[in-house]
């Protein structure tokens, strides 16, 4: 791209146009600006009217689109009130006017009566949204659950399920299910799973068509992902012939971004990111499972150095088959990338064997400036051990923030105050915790706050309990007993006598 973007608006036009709409630049800043890829080629755009980052977008039956809200300021900060209207065929933005309330991370979907539903926040109050035919927004209905970055599906009977796995500042959700026009429920499924959701995405990228929608999950226990499926208001696991892997054959983690559903090839697809080893495709073929059988899962990857692949890149299907990824990051949230590719999913074929296996190719076209490259990709066989990525592993990233900078000393420490010291997703923060220490972050965070208290202990013996578990970052008392007794083993007095 002719700009560095993370988290743009992406757009596919029916004629195959790329448009990349606003997003975060350079220093964390809100970009006004959108470009287009057509003929080989980036093309900057007259600028939007507002700045959209972690905006809302929805794609009316005419081919025009409505974005709207996103952060106000740098740094992720804030929300804004204007929406505006991308018309593709002339390639300019017309002013909507404005919300009812500030918004970012927020989701839209269409109605049949092309009533445009709005909902989800990012550090402001949530609520139901309508704008309708005659250019207005108005505040429908309040939510059972305030969430960020919602999916919202459309019903065959004209309703909308609203859920998510977030609340408004990043925290874990447990479970609702907002209604359009019924009450509120709680799936069975999310008792054990949470929506795996990390940003706004269209509720067509998840349809299988006829009310019937797949997404990810995530195991509250372990950080496991897994497919479900929506047919109506019924809320379900998806058989599938073996676990989604959670790792290379190296035992690097892989970070799973959002499903997007094939209905040309029946199919679906999730991208995700091994860091510093490379780009993973999962494909889902998901036909058998709809009739009673399993879905066949494949794992595709390829190696980062025929990248290399940025984090949170902006994942979109193009066409049958091919799958673009656009922006993202490097490091952290103030270096974005300009990078982008297609996957060319299907498009691989057997070539002679590489240390006794017959490895499968996959096209990934690179258009950041024509470079068009040809990428080994691995698919259920053990990969040579790549070079060591001069990335720090986020396990120990994570660690290092609590030692170093001691952030567990703060009671109203949040998943998501760590995920933006490092840069990240509080998902993918919890994931990894789960994944490679078995551990919540509350866990997590206990142990270092126990570890603490037992240094004040031990350095200060007359240091009355109270002031140990207020220094050493616990809320209360209670709090402070219990954990250090489960850590432990014993009482914060009797550690004390030894």
């Amino acid at each position: 791209m002719s700009v560095p973007r993370s988290f743009p608006t992406m757009v596919v036009s029916p004629d195959g146009s790329i448009y990349a709409l606003g997003g975060y630049t350079t220093g964390f800043v809100p970009l006004s600006s959108a470009e287009v890829f057509r003929d080989g080629k980036w093309r900057a755009l007259p600028p939007m009217r507002y700045p959209h980052a972690g905006a809302f977008s929805v794609t009316l039956e005419d081919g025009r689109v409505v974005v709207g809200g996103g952060s106000a300021e740098a740094f992720g900060i804030g929300q804004t009130l204007g929406v505006e209207m991308f018309d593709p065929v002339s390639e300019t933005f017309d002013p909507l006017g404005i919300m009812p309330g500030r918004r970012a991370l927020s989701s839209a979907v269409m109605l049949k009566d092309s009533t445009v539903v709005v909902s989800g926040n990012w550090y402001a109050s949530d609520n139901i949204v309508l704008y309708t035919a005659d250019g207005e927004f108005s505040i429908f209905k309040p939510v059972t659950e305030e969430r960020s970055a919602p999916l919202l599906f459309p019903t065959e009977d004209g309703d909308v399920l609203v859920f998510g796995g977030t609340d408004t500042r990043g925290e874990y959700l447990s479970g609702w299910v907002d209604c359009l026009k019924g009450d509120s429920f709680k799936p069975e499924l999310f008792e054990e799973y949470l929506p795996y959701v990390l940003r706004p995405a269209s509720s067509n990228g998840y349809a299988l068509g006829g009310g019937s929608y797949l997404f990810p999950v995530m195991r509250r226990s372990d950080g496991q992902i897994a497919i479900a499926r929506v047919q109506g208001k019924e809320f379900s696991l998806l058989p599938t012939d073996e676990p989604i892997s959670m790792a290379l054959p190296d035992s690097a983690q892989i970070y799973w971004d959002r499903l997007l559903v094939d209905r040309a090839r029946r199919k679906a697809y999730m991208t995700g990111l091994s860091e510093g080893h490379g780009c993973a495709v999962l494909v889902v073929d998901y036909d058998q499972a709809l009739d009673g059988g399993e879905a066949k899962l494949s794992l595709l990857f390829a190696p980062e150095e025929d990248g290399p692949f940025p984090y949170e890149s902006r994942s979109i299907l193009l066409r049958p088959g091919q799958i673009a990824l656009v922006g993202g990051r490097m490091e952290d949230n103030f270096h974005p990338v300009s990078s982008a590719f297609i996957l060319h999913v299907d498009d691989f074929e057997d070539v002679p064997a590489r240390n006794g296996f017959p490895w499968p190719w996959l096209l990934v076209s690179g258009f950041l400036a024509g470079l068009v490259l040809v990428l080994v990709v691995r698919r259920g066989k053990p990969a040579p051990a790549p070079a060591e990525s001069p990335r720090v592993d986020l396990l120990s990233r994570i660690v290092a923030l609590m030692e170093e900078g001691r952030l567990y000393l703060r009671k109203d420490l949040r998943l998501s105050d760590v995920a933006a010291e490092l840069g990240t997703n509080a998902t993918y923060v919890s994931a990894c915790l789960n994944g490679q220490l078995g551990r919540s972050f509350s866990d997590f965070v206990a142990s270092f706050r126990v570890e603490h208290a037992k240094r004040l202990l031990q350095e200060h013996p007359d240091m009355p309990l109270g002031q140990v578990a207020d220094e050493s970052g616990f809320l209360s008392e209670r709090s402070f007993f219990r954990n250090f007794k489960l850590i432990t083993g014993k009482t914060p007095s009797e550690w004390r006598l030894g």
